[in-house]
């Protein structure tokens, strides 16, 4: 995982108890130096970024389980225990909640795919293009919804006196912020409308502009705003020139390039969910003995 490693403070576990601290405790130091280095990017985070993350972080809850599951951990502690599985499963939903909007998007870039490659007539091609982009104000409507409750569980986290809750919620919150990128990748701005003079971001994309002009455009919009803009031009276009047919290509290829993204970003979010769902089999374990 090429995450830079660089010294970040943390809770340290002491190794006596804990054999595996010191691995751990790395692990989480790594996602940290993630978190930290993915406050220089522009907002929203490209998909190979938070696939990185993702992947890291499905490493740091292999650690986690083997320390919950150690018996030394929180053995005789139901109430910390309690804690930490409140913890575990708002986190599991949201990553649930993430899978599913996932699982929609691919859904509906799809069909578009399916619409374009048809030898479509411009009012079906307008037709599709607005049935995507009403899912897409859908997709962040329920987004802000998760954001707004991610915002709740963060003031909602009290100090704990135990190491390894605090440890634990510490992983948490690299957690909350690696799906907080997510979400945000899938709300990039819905375009509705270009504003005077707005084309030359298009133009760019397009390749109508100079070289160094394309890249800066690029760099500025995520794959699910490329895709926007891409059939904002499309839809503007259709049936009015000869150039449908080129615009519909491009359509295309945006179309490929984000169902690349988010093939990446299913594959993550499994990984991460699948520990997490260890983890809350691990402290229901405790709670049952």
């Amino acid at each position: 995982m090429s995450i830079t490693n660089c010294p970040i403070r943390s809770i340290s576990l002491p190794s006596r108890l804990y054999p595996n601290s010191l691995r751990m405790e790395a692990a989480l130091d790594n996602l940290k130096a993630w978190q930290m280095s993915s406050l220089a990017w522009p907002l929203p985070l490209r998909a190979e970024i938070m696939q990185t993350g993702l992947l890291g972080l499905a490493e740091m809850y292999v650690s986690v389980n083997e320390l919950i599951r150690s018996p030394l951990t929180l053995q005789g502690h139901k109430q910390l225990v309690d804690e930490a599985l409140d913890e575990q499963i708002g986190i599991l939903d949201l990553c649930d909640t993430l899978r599913d909007l996932i699982i929609k998007m691919k859904e509906h870039v799809q069909d578009l795919q399916s619409a374009l490659r048809r030898k479509a007539t411009s009012s079906s091609i307008k037709s599709s293009i607005r049935v995507y982009m009403s899912f897409r104000k859908k997709v962040k409507y329920d987004v802000s919804k998760s954001l707004i409750a991610l915002k709740r569980k963060e003031n909602s986290s009290e100090a704990s006196p135990s190491m390894v809750v605090r440890f634990l919620r510490e992983v948490s919150t690299v957690t909350v912020s690696l799906l907080r990128s997510v979400l945000l990748f899938m709300t990039a701005p819905v375009m509705t409308k270009v504003k005077p003079g707005g084309w030359s971001l298009i133009s760019k994309m397009t390749g109508a502009g100079s070289r160094s002009s394309s890249e800066k455009g690029e760099k500025n919009v995520n794959d699910v705003g490329c895709v926007d803009l891409a059939l904002h031009n499309l839809s503007e276009h259709a049936g009015k020139d000869n150039d449908t047919k080129l615009d519909v290509r491009f359509v295309l290829k945006k179309l490929e390039e984000l169902a690349r993204s988010i093939e990446g970003l299913e594959g993550g979010l499994d990984c991460v969910y699948k520990r997490l769902v260890r983890t809350r089999v691990s402290l229901l374990n405790i709670l049952a003995h």
